[in-house]
């Protein structure tokens, strides 16, 4: 075996045919934008929790907050109750999100910060996984298509900003792989089967000369990075927003009283007799505690709520 066909030696040039100080000049602007419009929306977000009433939430301790958060955000403990819905299709994307945006970083390391990671028995691994997990996520979102326009169970409620999210996933997922099946066919990669989907997906593009690979790759990749950046920007605007206000919810779940119980309002009568502007429950969204705004904002429409309630 030639020792550049050796496992050990395995890896692939970062930011192939992407060659120009103006290519990167170019990408970090609009990175830096995309930032600067996921920064003014989420500022929004936490100054809307932070107008909210005082609360006489009990939260665990900080170090039970942060079990919580690993064990119902990372974890996923809550949504993995549901076996087709949860284990199956949020499991798929949760873990293929959580797969390509490792490689990601791999990459952002390797190429921007120096440091030679990405490359040996360590990228083969990285680069399989992220291929067949990059396409279970594909397959999550198609199924999470059907549940919501062909099965419609009685909880789920779709908005066309579901099937936007759903929509601009697959598209990610699909570039993703085009971008990979052309690099491989203009690159020559040694390493190809280690990519399962993009290496298939090469064969359609064998027959092309090598110089409209070339030129179809950097206009792809150009596309599929406007993409992932506009992406970036829209998230506080979009239900991915779930993430964040999700994981604010876990952290700051209460541990003094059972899940749902009603919190007594107090002593009406005497409440009525001392105020002639009595006002129990909330009126308006000036009403509600600092805690029951993110609570709002963490909410996905996936009807789990509708589905334990006993009107219902």
């Amino acid at each position: 075996m030639n020792k550049l066909d050796s496992p050990a030696q395995a890896g692939r040039p970062i930011l192939w045919n992407i060659e120009g100080v103006w290519n990167m000049v170019l990408m970090y602007g609009l990175f830096g934008i995309s930032l600067v419009v996921f920064g003014l929306g989420a500022y929004r977000h936490v100054e809307l929790w932070l107008s909210g009433q005082p609360s006489n939430l009990r939260p665990k301790s900080f170090w039970g907050r942060l079990n919580s958060l690993y064990q119902w955000s990372l974890l996923q403990k809550g949504v993995r109750k549901k076996t087709y819905s949860g284990l199956i299709i949020h499991g798929l994307l949760y873990s293929g999100f959580l797969t390509l945006t490792f490689a990601t970083t791999m990459v952002f390391i390797e190429n921007d910060l120096g440091i030679l990671i990405y490359h040996g028995r360590f990228y083969l691994g990285v680069t399989l996984f992220s291929d067949v997990l990059g396409f279970g996520v594909i397959v999550a979102c198609l199924l999470a298509l059907y549940r919501r326009y062909l099965s419609k169970p009685d909880l789920i409620h779709t908005r066309s900003s579901d099937s936007g999210v759903l929509w601009y996933i697959i598209l990610l997922c699909v570039q993703g792989f085009i971008l990979e099946a052309l690099r491989i066919v203009g690159n020559g990669d040694l390493w190809a089967a280690y990519s399962p989907i993009g290496n298939l997906l090469a064969q359609a593009f064998e027959a092309f000369p090598r110089d409209w690979i070339s030129i179809t790759h950097y206009s792809f990749w150009w596309f599929h990075t406007v993409t992932v950046f506009v992406g970036i920007a829209l998230v506080p605007y979009s239900k991915l927003w779930h993430v964040f206000s999700s994981s604010t919810n876990l952290y700051f779940k209460p541990f003094d009283r059972p899940l749902a119980a009603l919190v007594s309002p107090g002593d009406v009568e005497r409440m009525m007799e001392e105020s002639d502007d009595l006002k129990i429950g909330l009126a308006s969204i000036k009403d509600y505690s600092w805690k029951q705004l993110p609570d709002l904002d963490a909410c996905t429409s996936c009807g789990r709520c509708q589905e334990v309630c006993p009107a219902y």
